[in-house]
């Protein structure tokens, strides 16, 4: 989970950059199937680190990623 969560940190487009081009139906949010695509996309598997990196930013636990502008 570490790795994955530096691998976003680090990455040189910002997260937020990321999770727009991940929306992939444009609603806003990052659901967890987009957010496994995009994981995947990056390199990594989409497998549990990325479903409890997923739920440790879900922090409201909707099921979804709020893309915000920062």
């Amino acid at each position: 989970m570490q790795v994955l969560r530096t691998a976003l940190s680090e990455n040189a487009v910002r997260v937020i950059d990321l999770f727009r081009d991940w929306d992939v139906n444009g609603d806003g949010a990052v659901s967890f199937k987009e957010f496994v695509m995009g994981v995947t996309l990056l390199g990594f598997p989409g497998d549990r680190a990325a479903a409890m990196l997923f739920r440790e930013w879900d922090s409201d636990g909707s099921g979804s990623l709020q893309v915000i502008a920062c």
